[in-house]
């Protein structure tokens, strides 16, 4: 049976594509883009299962939002570390932390956290800081410098980020991507709260986005919208699967136009 260029291009191309999404199903554990009527605009503490760790104002409010028109709001002047928490149990295998984030600039600027922990907030499988000189923290051992996060300077579309954390459970690394940017992969999980001595931890529990503050003189603030976790049986696979399967479209149709 004889193919035609134009043949092997249809039958190439979705072929190929399935291969790129092998295993990138995800089953959503939770997603939320604190919308009203699920949430009102108070304090986020009790509203569909979010916890406030520390003192500091964490609210529900409708001035700024990435999508829809909430987000949470997080107060970078706290006199010690605060923020929201939801609890989310999963053994994964696979699990991706994501949320969109915006961090503002100040006179003077406080230590902004997001990651995911285990059971009771305690022990890191990793996420990462933002300090207040903008620099990206890796929470894992030695805490590496792993590029920079782009604080805002006004309440437009331009102030957010699009953070993800993908966990790999098994063998208890993770990858660090901003704005479709991997910063960092195969980073070993901290497995502590201290020093990252690279405990095991079995399962995910908590995404927490919190600020640190500096003894309570920061002016600054933080806000979350589109905040989600995903678990996955298999890794997703590589984009450059699909990459590929484009790229050889792309070459049957130029052969097909010089024939």
């Amino acid at each position: 049976m004889h193919f035609s260029n134009r043949n092997l291009f249809h039958l190439a191309l979705p072929l190929l594509a399935a291969f790129a999404v092998t295993g990138a199903n995800a089953a959503v554990v939770f997603s939320t883009g604190f919308e009203s009527p699920a949430y009102s605009t108070v304090a986020i503490a009790g509203q569909n299962g979010w916890g406030v760790y520390g003192p500091g104002l964490s609210i529900v409010e409708g001035a700024f939002a990435k999508t829809g028109d909430q987000a949470v709001f997080v107060d970078g002047g706290t006199a010690s570390q605060s923020g929201p928490y939801h609890t989310n149990v999963t053994t994964g295998p696979f699990v991706r932390l994501s949320a969109d984030l915006a961090i503002f600039t100040s006179s003077t600027q406080s230590e902004f956290q997001f990651g995911g922990l285990g059971a009771g907030l305690i022990g890191f499988l990793g996420g990462f800081n933002v300090l207040p000189n903008d620099s990206v923290q890796a929470i894992t051992a030695g805490y590496p410098i792993i590029g920079t996060f782009t604080r805002a300077t006004a309440f437009d579309s331009t102030a957010w980020h699009h953070v993800e954390l993908f966990f790999n459970i098994p063998a208890q690394v993770y990858d660090v991507t901003i704005d479709g940017v991997t910063l960092a992969a195969g980073l070993a999980f901290c497995g502590d709260n201290g020093p990252c001595n690279g405990a095991t931890l079995a399962s995910y529990n908590n995404g927490l986005f919190d600020s640190f503050g500096i003894n309570g003189t920061a002016n600054d603030s933080g806000y979350m919208d589109n905040f989600q976790v995903e678990a996955f049986e298999t890794a997703p696979e590589p984009a450059s699967i699909l990459l590929i399967a484009t790229g050889l479209g792309a070459v049957i149709l130029r052969r097909r136009k010089s024939n």
